[in-house]
């Protein structure tokens, strides 16, 4: 049997445009008495399909159906998946395809269904209020995902016991690990994609989506501790050194000056009487 790109072999016919007589393989044919007879193949065009996977999502446009290799017309209908964005369709899963977006043409394949995939990004999380990014200039923590290979790598900005790197399949899920760093001085409080915080924020047990290629860095954010103990010194009255002392009132002294100047009045009285006698 012959083939035909798009097309569905059917048979022969004596005719081009099949109103003759249709013969198959196996059936006898009496040659002509003189000549050549010509024999036709006939075809019929392939129905094709085109699906829409939304990887996680829902949501998703129903599928298409046409004519082989002819034109369709992408959904614009979005999926939607909890803490995700929709970016579009791609040809291949991890996105190293080729894209399409609602109202784009598509051409159908000669055979069978292709398949668009939903492709996402995870919705960024609010940043950690009062979070203070370490000053000192860190060296990016070395990391032991192969060369190659697709992977997460947790840098401590200073600190330690950070995570151990992660792999995975491009654009594959994982979870951020539960293991916390330590730092003197400093309380962890997350992580983020940017040294500075000003990435996407993550936390224990949030899912992360794998690069295509490489490897993302989360980085570990601290917020200074605070110490809020004061120290409160205090001194028994009237001892000596830094204690406060009461004021002075002036009692006692007046009541010693009145006793000293009446002692003297009695004393210049009797001399004065002993004078008379």
């Amino acid at each position: 049997e012959p083939t035909r790109d798009g097309y569905t072999f059917t048979g022969w016919n004596t005719v081009a445009n099949g109103t003759g007589t249709s013969y198959t393989g196996g059936n006898t044919y009496t040659l002509p008495n003189s000549g050549t007879d010509t024999l036709y193949a006939q075809w019929q065009i392939n129905t094709v399909g085109l699906t829409y996977d939304p990887q996680g999502g829902s949501g998703q446009p129903g599928d298409q159906s046409g004519d082989a290799a002819s034109d369709v017309t992408v959904s614009s209908t979005e999926p939607t998946r909890d803490g995700y964005t929709f970016t579009g369709w791609n040809t291949v899963a991890n996105g190293t395809g080729t894209s399409y977006t609602g109202g784009n043409t598509y051409t159908l394949p000669n055979s069978g269904t292709d398949t668009l995939y939903a492709q996402w990004t995870p919705v960024a999380s609010s940043e950690t209020p009062g979070t203070t990014i370490p000053t000192e200039n860190t060296i990016p923590t070395e990391t032991t995902v192969p060369s190659g290979s697709v992977g997460l790598v947790y840098d401590a900005q200073g600190g330690t016991g950070a995570p151990g790197d992660e792999t995975g399949g491009a654009s594959s899920d994982v979870t951020v690990s539960s293991t916390e760093p330590t730092r003197e001085g400093y309380t962890f409080v997350g992580w983020n994609t940017e040294p500075d915080g000003s990435g996407t924020t993550y936390t224990a047990e949030d899912i992360l989506t794998l690069p295509l290629t490489g490897v993302t860095r989360l980085y570990a954010m601290w917020k200074p501790v605070t110490d809020t103990d004061t120290s409160t010194q205090t001194t028994d009255p009237g001892s000596s050194g830094t204690g406060q002392q009461l004021p002075s009132t002036g009692t006692s002294n007046t009541t010693e000056l009145f006793i000293l100047a009446a002692a003297i009045g009695a004393l210049l009285a009797l001399m004065l009487r002993r004078r008379t006698t």
